[in-house]
């Protein structure tokens, strides 16, 4: 039985690029496949499908929680807001794995939702057009992994031998082809740049990534992408061997990972002798004793890295931000000292660092003066609800209301009252309603808010107690932390007079209600 086609208002086109289309860039490939649908639109409906309603993916990602406009497509149609999707095949939906089949099948299965190509439209609420559904987007699966292996032996291979198989143009060098094969050459005015880095980190100074960045700011030089330099855009140039005519592949590695009932996709940098790293066709702008010095300096100011699978250490993780750059706050130990601090650690940044436990002190006396603010108004808003009239009573009175109405209906068709003494009499009764619905409402509001304050000042509560128990775990506090608090903004001046003057420390906290 032949599906039918919905509406032509109710359809959109979802439009993406495939590893199947090659090098054609995502503009041309997105272009051609909107003609196709065009023309499918004008045959059947005869009509063009508005720009409104094309959705364009030009974010790579192989599954659905990598392609935002996929995500916002399947948003519309659990609202309802659309019957079909028109792509140009099915396996522009997707090519992920089980879970994003099961999860496609599910949506369109289950909402109704029609997928429209230009040979076929699928109706996956039919038992068979949902089992040809999910083999073909297994099969584009099957095909995309043996894609990216013949890809991935291909660009190793070229690797070995030299090339510069990666996107974009590294600090220092430009993107050139010398035979047909990509490689690199040097940008002197770049270059001189990279080769200051490397003077200040080695040399008599012992400069830090941050002291560095902080002077390459001072002197107006600018980084590729950004207006100013950070501590890791340095760090990331002292730690590439690009710079000395080596080429790495696969030095930096994505994992997956199952935690919390989510895949989580992490990058990380693999060890020394985990990845491959051969002789580049490019040319040095760093010599290969320098890069080894520094990369001996490196290590021997390293701070021990916290491992992914640890419990978390610090307490304010993913809440502080820096009130002057905006920056999250970073978690460190002194180099003297066993307390750890939180402190800013963009370049320019002028805020102070502070203790930990002094911040955290800060944080406690801030939300108990909230918790009082939230308590009052909960006693404010019991004793004006004990001095109003309950719902009750206006429950009754609003029934007496309507059982008024329903009598003015009956009078009107027993031809005792006349049209215009009904129409007078009813617009009392209704405005009198309206009133009384508008009182219930407001009452019921005041109640859910008082509630919603409740559970709050309770939450609040059970915070302090947690962080001012010195046994709770940085995890716990964090967790709790996070119950109640959107973000905090930290602010603290540095020192007019010298590093040993106290200056004070200044906090926005967002709460959650």
């Amino acid at each position: 039985m032949e599906t039918k086609l919905p509406p032509f208002h109710r359809i959109v086109a979802y439009l993406r690029k495939s590893r199947a289309d090659g090098e054609e860039t995502v503009e041309s490939v997105l272009a051609k496949h909107e003609r196709m649908i065009q023309d499918y639109c004008l045959r059947t409906y005869n009509a063009e499908l508005p720009a409104d309603r094309i959705y364009r993916e030009v974010q790579s990602g192989e599954t659905i929680a990598s392609r935002p406009v996929m995500q916002y497509v399947i948003r519309m149609i659990q609202n309802k807001e659309i019957d079909a999707v028109l792509c140009v095949d099915l396996q522009r939906l997707s090519r992920g794995d089980l879970s994003d089949v099961g999860e496609l099948s599910a949506l369109f299965r289950y909402t109704g939702c029609l997928i429209v190509t230009p040979i076929r439209t699928y109706n996956v609420a039919d038992e068979y057009d949902r089992k040809f559904f999910e083999m073909e987007i297994m099969h584009g699966n099957d095909y995309l992994e043996y894609i990216k292996k013949i890809m991935g032996r291909g660009r190793r291979q070229s690797v070995l031998e030299g090339n510069y198989i990666y996107s974009g143009d590294p600090y220092g060098y430009r993107r050139v082809y010398v035979d047909k094969r990509p490689t690199l050459e040097i940008c002197e005015e770049e270059a001189a740049v990279v080769r200051l880095i490397y003077e200040l980190y080695t040399g008599p100074e012992h400069a830090g990534p941050t002291e560095i960045a902080r002077r390459l700011n001072t002197l107006g030089v600018k980084p590729r992408k950004s207006d100013r330099w950070t501590n890791y855009a340095v760090k990331g140039i002292l730690i590439n061997p690009l710079y000395i005519s080596k080429i790495t592949w696969q030095r930096q590695k994505e994992t997956k990972e199952f935690s919390d009932g989510k895949i989580i996709t992490r990058r990380r940098l693999s060890d020394e002798g985990d990845y491959i790293c051969a002789d580049a066709r490019h040319p040095a702008i760093i010599t290969q004793e320098t890069f080894a010095l520094a990369q001996e300096l490196r290590r021997s100011r390293a701070h021990p890295a916290v491992r992914a699978n640890y419990d978390i250490v610090n307490p304010l993780a993913g809440l502080v931000k820096c009130g002057v750059c905006g920056k999250s706050m970073t978690y460190r130990f002194g180099d003297h000292d066993s307390q750890p601090f939180i402190l800013c650690a963009s370049a320019d940044c002028t805020t102070r660092s502070v203790r930990l436990s002094v911040l955290l002190e800060h944080i406690c006396g801030s939300m108990q003066f909230t918790l009082e603010e939230y308590r009052q108004k909960i006693e404010k808003n019991s004793n004006a609800a004990a001095s109003d009239p309950t719902t009750e009573i206006y429950q009754k009175e609003l029934a007496e209301l309507q059982k008024q109405q329903k009598r003015q209906f009956e009078l009107l068709e027993r031809g005792i009252y006349s049209e215009e003494v009904f129409l007078e009499r009813s617009a009392e009764v209704n405005e009198r309603i309206k009133n009384v619905t508008a009182e219930i409402e407001k009452i019921e509001s005041n109640k859910k808010t008082e509630n919603d304050y409740s559970v709050f000042c309770a939450s609040m509560q059970k915070c302090i107690d947690i962080i001012r128990n010195p046994d709770s775990p940085a995890k716990e506090i964090n967790s709790m932390l996070k119950s109640v608090i959107t973000i905090i903004k930290y602010n603290r001046p540095k020192s007019t007079r010298g590093r040993w003057e106290d200056t004070p420390i200044s906090l926005q906290i967002f709460y959650k209600i």
